[in-house]
Formats: C-alpha cells, structure tokens, sequence
C-alpha cells in the first residue's frame, strides 16, 4: 500500500498473559491518632504497590489515602511476593483485605465491651466501619464516633489485624477455566526506502485485563508496553 510516496504497512498482534497470584502476607493497623499502616515484604519498583494498597484500605475503612502508610521492602515485615509476572497485586490484595477486615472487626468488638463506648452491649455485627467513622450498620457514617474514640476508651494504641494468602498454582478452577488477560494491538507504519526511515504513524491497543484498581496506573503500564513493543520492532526492522 502507498500513501503520500510512503509505503504503508498495517498489523496486528493478539496477546494474553496468565493470571498468577504468589502466597503473600501482611498487617494492617488502625492507630489511635486517626491513621492506618499497611505492611508488605513485598516491593515496588514504580508500578503503583504503594497506592493501590493504600486504595483498598481507604475502601474498607474510609480513612484518607493521605492518612494510610504503606511499609514495603523489608525482610523484617509479612512476607510478600516476588514483583514479577504481572502477579504482585493479585497476590497481596487478599491478604491485605483480608487483614484490614481483621483489624476492624477488632475494633467493633471492643467498641461493644469497653466502658465508655456508645455501642456497649451491642453486637459486632450491628456496626460498621465507614469514612473512619463506627455507625450502626443502618445508619450514615456521620451518626457514628470517630474510631479513634472507640480506640481511646479501650486505651489501645491501635487495632491490628494480619492475614495471608496462599499461591493458586493448584487452583482446580485454573484446570476448568482460562484465567489470563487479553489484548490486541493494530499497528500502521510508514517506509521511505530512498532513506531508510521508518516510522510508527499509529497504534490502537485493546486490552481485557479484567477488574483494574488503578486506571492511571493500569494505562500507564499499557503504554508502557507499547513502547516497548514499539522499541523491539524498530530493533528487528533494522537488524533485518
């Protein structure tokens, strides 16, 4: 194909990647001066762990994202996975998860026992935990204590929960199912023989790579690929 005196070149590449989760641990505090801490041993080298974390304990507890730290990359906290294999959120969200429901379902049972709590002689299951507020399940976050008062009267310094995931390597649904995310990329170059230059004048990529916590983080590591993708053609073309 010719367009403008260029030679015209379209393609297309299908992709998939297996969906892998790695055994995982971690800890999760709630701290009597209304802020959280999550910690891993897993790490991040720049593909969003700190955030995304962060984001799933803001999402069960309602405490500000700017009041949630996240420990990473110490041998000395909860074992976490390796960062490789597209597989560090899958395996630590469970755990994380898991570990802040545990923390906060410490909170509801003291806020049911301690003197001064004005939820003593309820049940656990009558409250809640929402926008670091302890409501009754029934009603708005804003009809409850803040949770650091909960905390106060059982003079706690804060309510800790840990968990841990294991890997799904034997997952029988892996055996039933395909678990993978999918893609397509469309490709338009442009050759100028009489001097060589080759250029890359479009690219449309699909990608299914199921639920994405991150959007930001998620299209930035699409493009990312991209560009990759982009950088090894030019290698091979040249080479050729």
């Amino acid at each position: 194909m010719k367009r403008d005196g260029l030679t015209l070149g379209w393609g297309v590449g299908a992709c998939s990647w297996p969906g892998l989760r790695f055994s995982s641990a971690a800890n999760v505090d709630l701290r009597a001066d209304g802020t959280a801490r999550i910690a891993c041993g897993t790490q991040d080298i720049g593909t969003g762990t700190y955030t995304i974390l962060a984001q799933l304990v803001e999402e069960h507890t309602g405490i500000a994202l700017d009041k949630i730290e996240v420990g990473l990359g110490d041998t000395a906290l909860p074992v976490g996975p390796i960062l490789g294999g597209s597989a560090a959120t899958a395996s630590v969200i469970p755990a994380v998860s898991d570990a802040t429901r545990a923390a906060v379902k410490m909170l509801l049972s003291r806020a049911v026992h301690v003197d001064g709590s004005p939820f003593k002689g309820a049940k656990p299951e009558e409250l809640a935990m929402s926008s670091g507020f302890v409501p009754r399940v029934d009603e708005s976050a804003e009809s409850g204590v803040p949770y650091v008062r909960i905390l106060e009267a059982a003079n706690m310094s804060a309510a800790s929960g840990n968990a841990s995931a294991k890997d799904d390597f034997d997952d029988p649904l892996k055996k039933k199912w395909s678990i993978h995310s999918y893609g397509a990329h469309f490709a338009e170059v442009t050759w100028k023989p009489e001097t060589a230059r080759l250029r890359v004048s479009r690219i449309v990529t699909v990608i299914d790579g199921g639920k994405i916590l991150n959007p930001r983080a998620g299209r930035n590591q699409i493009e990312g690929a991209v560009v990759m993708g982009i950088g090894h053609g030019f290698v091979r073309a040249y080479d050729l």
